[in-house]
């Protein structure tokens, strides 16, 4: 698996998870349940809010569209 399938992984995730959570997600949250760093996470966020599918409320936390 390269790099941008390994990325696309994780970005779909952190996504899906979000969705099943329903609720408001914090950047330590997903880095905890992900294993991955906050600069990581708020990286793939960015991505994710580019597209329209998730909401920055602020002050790190997060909501799925």
């Amino acid at each position: 698996m390269n790099n941008y399938e390994h990325k696309l992984i994780r970005v779909k995730s952190i996504y899906y998870y979000m969705k099943r959570k329903k609720s408001e997600v914090n950047t330590h949250e997903l880095a905890d349940e992900f294993g991955y760093s906050t600069k990581t996470i708020v990286r793939d966020l960015r991505i994710l809010e580019y597209n329209n599918l998730v909401v920055n409320t602020g002050r790190g936390k997060w909501l799925a569209g």
